[in-house]
């Protein structure tokens, strides 16, 4: 079996960690109710960043709806011994003034200390260029706390049109699979 070189294997760690890292974490979605799931967000996906990567290697997204509303994203990547391993997401889509958006939070158990009510959502703006979709990070620069949804809202409708809002650095642009949907 071929084995990754070094900067491969440092390239898909850091590929990795872009999904929900130096992302915004919030306590509450920015709306409680999702707006329908887009159609096209359902399907096969690869992350585009690792697109040059051989197909074996690359990030892969199974987006499945569980419900009208919300989503379920099932995450396979390689790890350090070139293995495959998954990572299971939920999230549902609020749209602020015309702009989708998608709260994510990751499908863990909760450890004994641990509640729903500490659930963390990663909030992303979703945008679509034919049978590519990119995933913007809302910053985690901001400090403000949310304790209700309405209030993110107000916050996200005030700010999202500047450019300190979204991380440059994360985003996540994904391809849609031609072969499996």
């Amino acid at each position: 079996m071929k084995t990754l070189s070094l900067p491969l294997k440092t390239l898909l760690f850091l590929s990795l960690a872009v999904f929900l890292q130096s992302c915004y974490e919030s306590e509450v979605p920015i709306t409680t109710d999702g707006e329908p799931v887009p159609k096209k967000f359902l399907g096969v996906w690869y992350e585009a960043d690792d697109y040059e990567s051989s197909a074996a290697f690359r990030n892969k997204y199974i987006v499945t709806k569980e419900e009208d509303n919300s989503v379920v994203i099932n995450k396979f990547k390689i790890d350090s011994e070139n293995k495959w391993e998954g990572e299971t997401y939920k999230g549902h889509f609020s749209k602020v003034n015309n702009v989708l958006f998608l709260n994510l939070r990751t499908l863990e158990q909760p450890t004994d200390e641990e509640t729903e009510e500490t659930v963390k959502y990663y909030l992303y703006k979703v945008t679509f260029d034919g049978d590519v979709a990119q995933l913007d990070a809302v910053t985690d620069d901001v400090t403000e706390t949310f304790e209700s949804s309405k209030d993110l809202y107000d916050y996200v409708a005030k700010n999202m049109n500047y450019s300190f809002f979204f991380e440059k650095d994360e985003q996540v642009k994904i391809i849609k699979s031609k072969d499996a949907n």
